[in-house]
């Protein structure tokens, strides 16, 4: 998590977090399925500095602080 922070200033990198529980993708149908619903919620990402604040929120959650 700390190495993405960092990733996500570099100006080559576009990452957008959808915000929700993670689970395991185990076929290329979830993969597929994944995909399409990325592509449909896009819209619902956040970027920069609000996809920066929840993966501070993340690390802090995993971290017990």
């Amino acid at each position: 998590m700390e190495q993405l922070l960092r990733d996500m200033e570099l100006t080559s990198l576009t990452l957008a977090i959808l915000p929700s529980a993670a689970e395991d993708i185990t076929s290329s149908d979830e993969l597929a399925l994944h995909e399409k619903a990325f592509g449909a919620l896009s819209g619902a990402a956040v970027y920069e500095d609000a996809a920066s604040d929840l993966v501070d929120k993340a690390l802090a959650f995993w971290s017990g602080g």
